[in-house]
């Protein structure tokens, strides 16, 4: 392209873009892989640092080499990218790589599970990101479907009533996270909700559906639904991974009354 110094200079200038780690694939017994396992293999590394991150990553220069060390596959092109700085991430600031070392076996074996759940796990994640690069009242829908997608697979296929608060029963140590937290006085100011999943649908229907007739709904109330249903979804992922630690928390970092840096809940009610 004629341009493309110009283009590289704009991006760098702008910190729109870059290269943070690299890395080699290899078996532990020194054995060949083939194209369609790596594939497989990139695509669970991309979505679980897209996950942990907040934001979309994409492994680029991506290629193989032979025994000789010859190239021998290369794979063009790049998936969406967050730009740098974009996104709320879970993930803790210090020792970070050291969480990520531990949780990504078992992101492997979760995706690598029969009954969809690699389908569900890459909706979920998708619809969270979008959602995190969104307008409130935007993301709202986009996190709900999320919720409403990992719910059902925890539930195993099921839609009953109440679904998403019976899937969040079902997780250990996050029944207790159903009703409306201290932290979002705008949604506990309306007074009118006997869950926080509860609110999540009504905020969610009435966007939808112009029958809905909510009263009171600021932006300020759009921003806390949104929030708490994206930490609902950091949670249900993090339970299923069977993290034990301390993380990021998306609901005490902009109001007093939680702390930004709690252990999960599960560890707290255990």
């Amino acid at each position: 392209m004629p341009e493309i110094h110009a283009m590289v200079n704009v991006l760098k200038r702008d910190r729109s873009f870059g290269f943070t780690y690299n890395g080699t694939i290899t078996r532990s017994d020194g054995a060949d892989i083939s194209v369609d396992e790596v594939t497989v293999l990139l695509e669970t590394l991309r979505l679980f640092l897209s996950f942990a991150r907040g934001g979309y990553c994409s492994l680029a220069l991506v290629e193989g080499k032979d025994e000789h060390g010859a190239q021998s596959w290369v794979r063009w092109g790049s998936h969406d990218v967050s730009e740098l700085g974009n996104g709320h991430s879970w993930l803790m600031r210090v020792g970070g790589d050291d969480i990520l070392t531990g949780l990504f076996p078992k992101f492997c074996d979760l995706l690598g599970s029969k009954n969809g759940w690699r389908d569900t796990i890459a909706r979920t994640i998708d619809w969270y990101l979008r959602s995190n690069e969104s307008p409130p009242y935007v993301g709202l829908l986009l996190t709900q479907a999320a919720l409403e997608r990992l719910s059902c697979q925890i539930l195993g296929g099921e839609r009953p009533r109440k679904f998403i608060e019976k899937a969040l029963k079902k997780l250990p140590g996050l029944g207790d996270s159903i009703p409306v937290p201290s932290s979002c006085q705008e949604l506990l100011g309306l007074g009118k909700w006997q869950s926080a999943p509860h609110a999540l649908v009504d905020l969610r229907n009435d966007l939808v559906h112009p029958e809905e007739t909510l009263t009171g709904v600021s932006d300020l109330v759009y921003h806390e639904a949104w929030n708490l249903g994206q930490w609902y979804i950091e949670m249900m992922l993090l339970n299923l991974l069977g993290y034990q630690g301390s993380y990021r928390n998306r609901l005490g970092s902009w109001r007093q009354g939680a702390s930004p840096i709690p252990e999960v809940p599960w560890l707290t009610h255990s």
